[in-house]
């Protein structure tokens, strides 16, 4: 009895290892790497642009995407940061222009915006705020 118990238990966990996946373009380039548990995306990944340049980077727990990410334009520079929850956008967030000056900032709950927001023009000059 004891070792079908410790069998089924080793049947059971020993298919949960957690393992380190990578992707990869046609080209060859890498396209993703993260780790998988339960063939669900867990933990932090990245993921790149056909050119071999970054394109977002973030955790995920459960195949959604969690806590901090942080999201690029093709050139290199930040596009967005934030925090998720659940999959969707959540606490203080942060958008830029191309050329990495701000454009928006400000809270999301439950993937709406919330609170106080602030946008700029792509010269850096306050464009608008308010409360949503």
């Amino acid at each position: 009895m004891r070792f079908t118990i410790f069998f089924l238990f080793l049947v059971a966990f020993g298919y949960a290892q957690k393992t380190y996946q990578k992707e990869y373009f046609e080209n060859g380039n890498m396209k993703a790497e993260g780790w998988i548990e339960h063939n669900l995306k867990t933990g932090y990944w990245k993921f790149y642009y056909e050119s071999g340049k970054i394109q977002k980077e973030g955790n995920y727990q459960n195949n959604l995407l969690t806590n901090y990410w942080k999201f690029f334009y093709e050139n290199g520079n930040v596009e967005s940061e934030g925090y998720f929850l659940n999959n969707k956008k959540d606490k203080f967030w942060k958008f830029y222009y191309t050329n990495a000056s701000p454009k928006e900032e400000g809270l999301y709950i439950n993937n709406t915006r919330e609170g106080y927001w602030r946008s700029f023009f792509p010269n850096m000059q306050l464009k608008s705020e308010g409360i949503y």
